[in-house]
């Protein structure tokens, strides 16, 4: 819950610091199993998404997913 909370800082501190890295650590909080946590990383990236060079970030994060996951539905039909 802490670091988490600690992302918070970072992210008002220095958005273009916080970038790339800090929505990786949070979207990977989104799968914590403590409510707690999961409820302060959906408010630290309800906060982050307002800032323009975090959408940027976020719109990277979600193509490179998108890319995995057809890559992993094309490895699929070849199997």
């Amino acid at each position: 819950m802490y670091s988490t909370s600690l992302l918070r800082v970072i992210l008002r501190c220095n958005p273009v610091a916080f970038g790339h890295w800090g929505l990786i650590i949070l979207w990977s909080q989104l799968h914590d199993t403590n409510q707690t946590v999961l409820l302060e990383a959906t408010s630290i990236l309800d906060e982050a998404l307002e800032d323009k060079v975090i959408q940027f970030f976020f719109v990277q994060i979600n193509n490179c997913f998108f890319f995995i996951y057809q890559l992993l539905e094309i490895s699929s039909y070849i199997v």
